[in-house]
C-alpha cells in the first residue's frame, strides 16, 4: 500500500504538506489560496475534494490561509488544537463549526488508516504542534515552526522515516537584514521563534542516530536565508558530526513555489 509525504510549498509565506497514508488522503497545513492549493494537489496527481482531513498544526497566516476556503467547498474535516482554532477566529478564518475536530496535544488519534500524534512544539502560537504520521510501521512527521528541538520533542520523533523539518534562517543574514527590527530579530531567534539551520542540524544529528532515513529542510525564510545556504550548512554541520550523508541521511529541499519530490515508503 501506498505511503507517501509530498512537500506542496514551505516557506515563510505558504505552508502546505500532502500524505497519502493507504487510502487516507491528508494535508498538513493550508497556507496558500484554497485555489493555490487545489492546483498544487492536481499538480501531484491529487485532488481537494478527495482529502479525508486539513491538519493545522498553529494558526498563522502561511499555515491557515486556505483552510476555511479547503473545507467550507469541499466538506474537509480540519482538525486542530482549541487553542489554534481559537487563534483561527481571530484573524478571521474560520472554520464551520461542524467541521471542527479539536485535538489535545499529545493524544493520538485516527484518520482512516493513519495514526496521527500531534508534538507540543515551543512556537509564538495559542497551542501549536507537529505531527507525526504513522502507517504500517513507518512514519513522516512534518516539524516547523519552533524556536528549539527540545529532548522531548526528539525523543517523541525518534525512528521517524521522513522528516520535514524547519531550518528558517541563518543568524548573520538575519542580523545584517535592515529591513527587521531588533524585537522582530529577537523574536525569531528566541526559543519560541524558529530554527536557525545549525540547530536544524544539531537536530538532525541526533534524529539521524535514531533512525531518521530522509529529511526534507523547510520554511526556508526569504529575506533571511538561501535554499543552497541552507543545503550547505546542514550539510557541512552534519559532515564535521561524522554523518555520511549518502549512507546514513538523504538532504532535501523543500520549495516555495513548487512541489518537493515525493517521498514513499514502502510499507
Amino acid at each position: 500500500m501506498s505511503f507517501s509525504l509530498i512537500s506542496l510549498s514551505s516557506s515563510s509565506s505558504g505552508n502546505a504538506t500532502y500524505v497519502q497514508a493507504g487510502k487516507s488522503k491528508i494535508l498538513v497545513d493550508a497556507g496558500l489560496s484554497g485555489k493555490k492549493l487545489t492546483c498544487l494537489l492536481h499538480e501531484v496527481g491529487a485532488s481537494a475534494h478527495e482529502l479525508d482531513a486539513i491538519l493545522v498544526t498553529h494558526e498563522h497566516v502561511d499555515h491557515v490561509r486556505g483552510a476555511a476556503v479547503l473545507s467550507n467547498r469541499f466538506g474537509i474535516p480540519v482538525y486542530a488544537t482549541g487553542g489554534t482554532f481559537k487563534g483561527m477566529e481571530q484573524g478571521k478564518r474560520s472554520i464551520a463549526q461542524n467541521r471542527r475536530i479539536e485535538i489535545e496535544p499529545d493524544v493520538g488519534f485516527i484518520i482512516g488508516d493513519c495514526m496521527i500524534d500531534p508534538l507540543p512544539i515551543p512556537h509564538d502560537a495559542n497551542q501549536p504542534v507537529a505531527f507525526r504520521l504513522s502507517y504500517r510501521g513507518a512514519s513522516v512527521a512534518v516539524v516547523t515552526d519552533l524556536g528549539h528541538c527540545s529532548n522531548k520533542l526528539l525523543e517523541k520523533l525518534a525512528g521517524v522515516d521522513v522528516l520535514l523539518l524547519e531550518s528558517n534562517y541563518n543568524p548573520q543574514l538575519l542580523l545584517d537584514n535592515p529591513r527587521y527590527p531588533s524585537v522582530l530579530k529577537r523574536r525569531i531567534q528566541g526559543r519560541k521563534g524558529h530554527l536557525s539551520n545549525e540547530n536544524c542540524a544539531n537536530a538532525l544529528y541526533e534524529l539521524q542516530r535514531l533512525g531518521t532515513k530522509y529529511a526534507l529542510l523547510g520554511h526556508l525564510s526569504k529575506e533571511n536565508n538561501r535554499p543552497e545556504l541552507a543545503i550547505e550548512e546542514v550539510s557541512r554541520a552534519l559532515c564535521n558530526k561524522g554523518v555520511r550523508l549518502s549512507e546514513r541521511l538523504h538532504l532535501d529541499l523543500c520549495h516555495p513555489d513548487r512541489p518537493s519530490a515525493r517521498y514513499a515508503l514502502n510499507v
